[in-house]
């Protein structure tokens, strides 16, 4: 859900969006190209979540700015 909305808000400005479905597919896409001038990363992925893919990619020397989105919220 987190990437229709982040879609929908930034299409309007014309951007090349490229996603993912998982922090796998995350990690192997800015491995194979590191053109990407930022990532907007939800927490709450399949295989491997945010903080987890976060992590990864940190230990890969990765320097692209990263923006957590997530949906997990607690009251209060």
């Amino acid at each position: 859900m987190n990437i229709k909305v982040a879609m929908t808000l930034l299409k309007k400005y014309h951007f090349n969006i490229d996603y993912c479905d998982s922090g796998l597919t995350c990690l192997s896409k800015v491995k194979d190209n590191e053109d990407y001038d930022i990532i907007l990363l939800d927490d709450m992925m399949p295989h491997m979540n945010g903080k987890q893919t976060l992590a990864k990619l940190k230990e890969q020397g990765i320097t692209i700015p990263i923006i957590a989105l997530t949906a997990n919220a607690i009251t209060g």
